[in-house]
């Protein structure tokens, strides 16, 4: 993008992310308390996210029985931020819980934010946790979503053959700053 979060194609030093409703002019994520996509997301990690629908975010949970907690409490994303892979529960009084009893765990692979650092550790869910690049089930290994060890790359696309960039390419997934012929924009 053209933005000062980006310089050819990469992030700026101290930038996080670039561009996009949810990245500040700072070039840092904005909080997942920010509404994007129209109101059909939340900010998470510099992007919106809206794979999971509004009606998985905000619903309705019956005799919550947390101290102070009414009949019906909610979940509600923008009140209360989504960390790691799971919801908190929006009291009246503004305030969010968590009942280890009764998780609300995002689903697998959705993309997290690790929650006692979230500006250092993304990763994905797996089983309720938030795994970071080479954590997920077994260990690193190819195809397995993440970037780790002497992997190029790790997606499906032709750029990517093995988790080495493909004969030719010089990056990978094509996308914004990687071309359809595998080479830098």
């Amino acid at each position: 993008d053209n933005s000062a979060c980006c310089v050819g194609c990469r992030l700026a030093a101290g930038a996080a992310c670039s561009g996009g409703e949810c990245c500040s002019s700072e070039c840092q994520p904005k909080p997942p308390s920010v509404a994007c996509g129209g109101g059909s997301g939340f900010c998470h990690g510099g992007g919106c996210e809206t794979v999971v629908p509004a009606s998985y975010a905000r619903w309705n949970v019956e005799g919550a029985g947390a101290e102070g907690a009414s009949a019906v409490t909610s979940v509600d994303t923008q009140a209360c931020p989504v960390l790691g892979c799971h919801f908190e529960y929006s009291l009246p009084r503004g305030k969010c819980f968590f009942i280890d009893e009764h998780p609300t765990y995002l689903p697998d692979g959705f993309e997290c934010v690790d929650e006692t650092n979230p500006l250092s550790h993304r990763g994905r869910c797996v089983k309720g946790a938030c795994r970071g690049s080479g954590e997920a089930e077994g260990g690193p290994s190819c195809d397995d979503g993440f970037v780790s060890g002497a992997e190029a790359c790790d997606d499906k696309s032709h750029c990517c053959d093995g988790c080495r960039l493909a004969s030719g390419a010089s990056c990978s997934p094509p996308g914004e700053c990687c071309d359809s012929q595998c080479q830098l924009a």
